[in-house]
């Protein structure tokens, strides 16, 4: 994964992001230290047309205390596809709604993104 700003190349423009630029890609994203309880997660990813796009995220979304050789705990696994049959480029959004499952403060909040299938993603 890298950051992609291709603001000024045509063609997504102004989508910037993240991007997985390999098959099985990872990258992880932290969020350390809470001070309030999360309850939702909003998650913006691009959804395109052809080859390149034909491509699956899987998510997994863990909390961690902030206390010493404490381990993460896994929240909740979800799948997103790249591909839509539209020939346009459209960011979508997924909300992760955790009120019954809330991760309180004092915690670190912890998103990884593994590329399951294809070879090109961008949230």
């Amino acid at each position: 994964w890298e950051p992609v700003h291709n603001i000024n190349e045509g063609g997504w423009k102004n989508k910037l992001g993240w991007g997985a630029v390999e098959p099985n890609a990872t990258v992880t994203f932290f969020a350390s230290n809470t001070t309030t309880t999360v309850k939702k997660i909003q998650l913006s990813y691009l959804r395109s047309y052809g080859s390149k796009w034909d491509a699956t995220a899987r998510f997994q979304l863990l909390m961690k205390p902030e206390e010493p050789n404490s381990s993460s705990i896994l929240v909740e696994t979800f799948d997103l596809d790249a591909f839509h049959d539209s020939n346009t480029s459209i960011s979508y959004t997924h909300i992760l709604d955790m009120s019954k499952r809330p991760i309180p403060p004092e915690h670190t909040v912890e998103l990884r993104v593994d590329l399951i299938r294809g070879y090109s993603f961008k949230i």
